[in-house]
């Protein structure tokens, strides 16, 4: 297994054993994958707004995986939110996003040294929110949360480009 596929795999792990101040977590010391929107003609390009909703938590990793996937590429895109959204118990799961927050902070530097336009730490922290933690009714919504109310936030936010 490559060096940097096991740093993630122990992370992956360590985080869903305990807390997430004990993650070896280290972005790789590589440049991050390159992409067609890379370079100048990236700056003039518009990026796209995003918000993730995310199941994060609870004993399947995949949501870990794909966070930290986008953190790598967050460069690339307009994160307007990041919502966390479980189903299961213990569905209170914003902490997961924050605990891989801290982690993304402590190489946020070398993020930057590849491209201007990561997200800081701090941004990625107000944008993150709590979404439904129970189930819906047979009509399909209940009260609204803070993750829904981001999401209505953000879509009528005076900006031409999709959601």
């Amino acid at each position: 297994m490559q060096p940097t596929r096991r740093r993630l795999v122990t992370a992956i792990a360590a985080f869903a054993a305990g807390p997430a101040a004990a993650l070896p977590f280290p972005f790789p010391a590589s440049a991050p994958p390159s992409s067609p929107a890379s370079g100048a003609d990236a700056d003039a390009a518009p990026r796209p707004r995003v918000i993730v909703s995310t199941d994060i938590g609870g004993t399947d990793f995949d949501d870990f995986q794909s966070l930290v996937h986008l953190l790598l590429y967050s460069d690339l895109v307009d994160l307007e939110g990041l919502i966390a959204s479980p189903w299961g118990e213990a569905r209170d799961r914003k902490r997961h996003l924050l605990a891989l927050i801290d982690v993304y902070e402590r190489d946020y530097p070398k993020l930057r040294t590849w491209s201007d336009r990561y997200p800081t730490p701090d941004h990625l922290r107000r944008i993150s929110s709590q979404g439904g933690s129970d189930l819906a009714p047979p009509q399909g919504w209940s009260t609204p949360t803070d993750g829904s109310r981001a999401i209505v936030a953000a879509a009528r936010r005076a900006d031409a480009r999709p959601l």
